[in-house]
């Protein structure tokens, strides 16, 4: 209790700057991207999120429009968090659909629990961290599309 379970603060999944080649690349880097269709019938690509255990994630229904100019090369956006408003808690067992500019932070947890998350990020991946996240065994990592980075992220 008192502690959250994933990364703390305000962020979102694209990193303002990577670390590529020795020196920091400001540009677009995707990590799911998505996109909600002209006609708002459909979303493509983006990120699933769900959790078993209520006020344990906190969402903003805001996209972050350039990630290299507004997020650190963590993807954080906490110097945003009055800007941005209050945000909604996801509730239990639903899933929610974001894209990787979309401002999210992981809830100290009010009591002990077991909880379960999901998260499935979807295609047009920049970069790949195999340290933090489970790889789709039935799923080749492109390599000229995205490069694996065997290091922490943070």
């Amino acid at each position: 209790a008192g502690q959250s379970q994933r990364r703390r603060g305000v962020h979102i999944e694209s990193p303002g700057t990577l670390k590529l080649g020795g020196h920091r690349q400001e540009q677009r880097y995707n990590w799911g991207c998505g996109a909600i269709l002209f006609d708002n019938t459909r979303v493509q690509d983006g990120i699933y999120m769900a959790s078993s255990i209520p006020n344990s994630c906190r969402v903003w229904n805001a996209i972050i429009k350039d990630p290299a100019l507004a997020a650190d090369g963590h993807g954080g956006v906490e110097h945003m968090r009055d800007l941005l408003g209050e945000g909604f808690c996801m509730e239990p067992s639903r899933i929610y659909w974001l894209t990787d500019a979309t401002p999210h932070e992981s809830l100290p947890l009010q009591e002990d629990s077991y909880r379960q998350f999901f998260r499935l990020v979807t295609s047009s991946l920049s970069v790949w961290y195999p340290e933090h996240s489970t790889a789709n065994e039935l799923v080749n990592v492109d390599s000229s599309i995205t490069t694996t980075i065997v290091d922490s992220k943070f």
